[in-house]
């Protein structure tokens, strides 16, 4: 099998995750959960376990990070990616504006490219671009509350709100956005108008943040904002999952998500997938991954294992 030559990224910014390391649970795993993990090793796992599956369809991997990162994910977990780049290290802003590393990673793209969460992971390759302009998501999202919540927010608080996103606040309609998880283009003229306009959302409100919930308005600066700039462009968005669609009449999509994206005992049938939200809290979920990384890779499962006993992980 021929492996894909679309450069793959991952970043990882690592400030937000040091935020959950301070206030996590002294109670429970040593204070050590990160990252929306039940305990720190499946953080690592779920990075080991992304990129080893990522290596198996893709011959281009690129990790942007800062100096921790790199210490983590290269220095001591050996993980195999073709190029790092701790540009990351650079980003001094608001560690609840996580979704800034990811955006800071989308603009270095020169070329064709896709970026995975370090929570994707992938037993098939993904779709080829299939014209000149297009966007590749995970999937398409309808009408989820954070959305809303956000937009009321942000219509209440903030000094600059873009066109786009204007628009949607003024009409009140249905809410159609995107899902993160996978995000990629051929279209680098496109991705460089978005992440510059977004970044501008961003600084033009810093002053506001303190009426707003700034995690939750990662969701519209980096998928919302998006969908929309790209219909207005006629840029075509093509989900990975383009069954996950709700019925009209049902477009709050509740049961969405429900064992769509998290069954590692199904992976030969799902070929995807991506433990969202509070997913990660499921001890069955945080057992299931740790079973398929020794099962499939058992020498970086056993490092991250000794690492984790000897207290070498963050």
């Amino acid at each position: 099998m021929s492996k894909s030559s679309t450069v793959i990224y991952q970043s990882m910014w690592f400030k937000p995750y040091q935020f959950d390391i301070d206030n996590s649970n002294p109670i429970l795993n040593n204070g050590r959960s990160i990252g929306g993990w039940i305990h720190r090793r499946h953080f690592y796992m779920a990075w080991a376990l992304s990129v080893y599956r990522l290596r198996k369809y893709y011959k281009n991997l690129v990790l942007v990070t800062d100096h921790i990162g790199k210490d983590l994910l290269i220095d001591k977990l050996e993980l195999p990616y073709n190029e790092i780049d701790t540009d990351l290290e650079n980003l001094d802003v608001n560690h609840s504006l996580w979704a800034l590393g990811k955006l800071k990673t989308y603009e270095k793209a020169k070329n064709d490219f896709l970026h995975l969460d370090g929570d994707v992971f992938i037993w098939k390759k993904l779709p080829d671009f299939s014209c000149k302009n297009e966007l590749i998501v995970q999937n398409l999202e309808y009408n989820q509350h954070y959305y809303k919540t956000s937009l009321i927010e942000i219509e209440n608080s903030f000094d600059y709100i873009p066109n786009e996103i204007y628009k949607i606040v003024k009409s009140k309609k249905n809410i159609i956005s995107f899902n993160a998880g996978t995000f990629g283009s051929n279209d680098i003229g496109f991705v460089k108008e978005y992440v510059d306009k977004a970044l501008e959302f961003v600084d033009r409100n810093t002053n506001c943040f303190s009426k707003t919930d700034v995690g939750r308005f990662n969701t519209v600066y980096e998928q919302l904002f998006c969908y929309y700039l790209a219909i207005d462009k006629k840029i075509k968005i093509t989900p990975v999952f383009k069954e996950m669609k709700p019925k009209k009449e049902d477009l709050t999509a509740s049961k969405l998500f429900n064992g769509q994206l998290v069954n590692f005992l199904d992976v030969n049938k799902l070929n995807y997938i991506h433990p969202l939200g509070l997913n990660k809290k499921s001890i069955l979920i945080a057992c299931q991954l740790e079973k398929r990384l020794e099962y499939e890779f058992p020498k970086v499962y056993n490092r991250i294992i000794e690492l984790d006993k000897s207290n070498c992980l963050l």
